[in-house]
C-alpha cells in the first residue's frame, strides 16, 4: 500500500495534467465538432458542383458534335441526288441515251453522231455509264441544250467536252464533242445515302 501512495506521489502531477490535456482535447472536440461537419458538407457539395459543371460541358461538347455530325450527314445524303436512281430513272443501259437525245430534241440540237453507251463497273456496286456526241450548232443551241440535260437530272456530269468554231477566220458554227457520263449506284448505296437502314 505504501509503495502504491508513493508511485502516486511520483507520478501525481503527471497523471493529472495528463487528464486536463485529455479533457481539453475532449471539449475542444465537442466545441469544433460541428464546424468540421459542416465545412465537410460545404466540400462535399462543392466537388459535386463542380463534377456537375464538368458534366454539363461534357453534355455542350456532345451537343456541338451531334450538330457538326448531323450536318454532315445532311450532305452526304444530298448527294443522291447526283447519282442515277433504278427505282426513281428506270435503266440506265437504255434510259440515258433516250434522255440525252430527248434533250437534245428539246433543245434544237441536231447530233451527228451518238456513240455506243459504254457501261464500266467502278466499284462492286456502283456502275459508270459514258456516252460520246458530236453536234454541230449555234451557241444557243448548244446552251439550251446544256441546260435541257441539266434539268432533266443532276446526274449527267460532262466527263469532257469541247466546242470549237468550225473556222477560226469565218466561223459558221461551233463544233460540240464530249463524253456524258452517269455513275449508278446500287439501290442498296442510294437507300444509305438517304438514311434508309433497312
Amino acid at each position: 500500500m505504501n509503495k502504491l501512495l508513493q508511485a502516486w506521489n511520483e507520478k501525481r502531477k503527471a497523471v493529472i495534467a495528463g487528464l486536463a490535456v485529455l479533457c481539453l482535447f475532449m471539449f475542444s472536440m465537442a466545441v469544433n465538432l460541428p464546424t468540421i461537419f459542416r465545412k465537410i458538407k460545404t466540400d462535399e457539395s462543392l466537388s459535386g458542383i463542380s463534377e456537375l459543371q464538368n458534366k454539363q460541358r461534357e453534355l455542350e461538347q456532345m451537343i456541338v458534335e451531334f450538330k457538326q455530325l448531323e450536318k454532315s450527314i445532311n450532305e452526304v445524303r444530298s448527294y443522291k441526288d447526283g447519282f442515277w436512281q433504278t427505282s426513281l430513272h428506270g435503266n440506265p443501259a437504255t434510259e440515258v441515251k433516250r434522255l440525252l437525245e430527248d434533250a437534245a430534241y428539246k433543245a434544237g440540237l441536231q447530233l451527228n453522231s451518238v456513240g455506243a453507251l459504254q457501261r464500266t463497273k467502278i466499284h462492286e456496286q456502283i456502275e459508270c455509264f459514258e456516252i460520246t456526241i458530236n453536234a454541230n450548232a449555234q451557241l444557243a443551241e448548244i446552251l439550251r441544250f446544256m441546260t435541257e440535260l441539266k434539268q432533266k437530272g443532276e446526274f449527267f456530269k460532262w466527263k469532257n467536252i469541247t466546242i470549237n468554231p468550225d473556222n477560226i477566220t469565218r466561223p459558221t458554227y461551233l463544233m460540240l464533242n464530249g463524253t456524258v457520263q452517269v455513275i449508278a449506284p446500287s439501290e442498296q448505296i442510294i437507300k444509305q445515302l438517304a438514311g434508309d437502314k433497312s
